[in-house]
């Protein structure tokens, strides 16, 4: 008999709405919250709460006996990134456009159909050596509010555009997000003719960021990079910046066989 590609063994999605709950909270719970939570009662969830502490998946606090994330599902996340094995390459030239300009300079990659995932944000603010490990409380974006989000819907054709915006949920985050899908369309191709993208009070107010696409042999994006501006940029820096980050571009695409003919 052929097995239904969408069974869902629902004591395991179960037990992994546990995590997401307790990530959702930011912060320890009891076993009395997390039953009312998954509405479950407490003898199940004690076998499944004992199975995640001894796998490192939950931690529990031997004071309270409340529970938190582990270790494990950070481990999990920081594994992530070793799907995209040029992000290290890509660290090493945000790491120096972040010292240099003493802004944050982000990495991410588009999941679809509207959101982009951050790899790794480095910040003139980490401990040295250690900002390409640091990830944000939020590493899970709308596409189409965000620099990052755009530079691979900019570079889509009009026919894979058009299907994306079709499915995509344009949320007003602030009075500036776009939510008109004619007025985004028109916006993103001209982002494209630009060759690089930016945000202007999209995401939140008074954030402005610019980004820009590393494509590969496929001659697709894989990969974005954005850089948050802050208040005291002039537009004389801005433009050496975004110099910066296209040169940045060029350089990577190359080194990942990408041909501009």
């Amino acid at each position: 008999m052929e097995q239904n590609p969408t069974t869902i063994l629902k004591s395991l999605d179960r037990a992994l709405e546990l995590i997401d709950i307790l990530e959702k909270a930011g912060r320890p719970m009891s076993v009395a919250e997390l039953g009312k939570a998954l509405n479950v009662n407490r003898t199940t969830l004690y076998a499944t709460l004992n199975t995640f502490v001894a796998r490192d998946y939950l931690e529990k606090d031997p004071v309270s006996g409340h529970y938190s994330i582990g270790l494990r599902p950070v481990e999990i996340g920081l594994g992530y990134r070793r799907k995209y094995p040029f992000i290290q390459m890509m660290d090493a030239q945000a790491i120096q456009i972040s010292k240099k300009w003493n802004l944050q300079v982000n990495i991410g990659v588009f999941r679809a159909p509207d959101r982009v995932i951050v790899l790794s944000t480095h910040s003139p603010g980490s401990a040295p050596g250690t900002s390409f490990l640091f990830f944000p409380s939020n590493v899970n974006f709308p596409a189409h509010a965000t620099s990052l989000g755009k530079v691979f819907l900019s570079e889509m054709n009009d026919v894979e555009l058009r299907s994306a915006l079709d499915t995509m949920r344009l949320t007003a985050l602030t009075e500036h997000t776009y939510t008109d899908r004619k007025a985004f369309f028109k916006h993103l191709r001209d982002l494209q003719k630009l060759g690089y993208t930016y945000e202007d009070n999209e995401y939140m107010d008074n954030i402005r960021c610019l980004g820009i696409g590393v494509k590969d042999h496929t001659r697709r994006v894989v990969a974005g990079m954005s850089v948050v501006l802050n208040p005291f940029i002039t537009e004389e820096d801005r433009t050496v910046i975004l110099q910066e980050l296209v040169s940045v571009k060029n350089i990577l695409s190359y080194n990942l066989g990408y041909q501009n003919d």
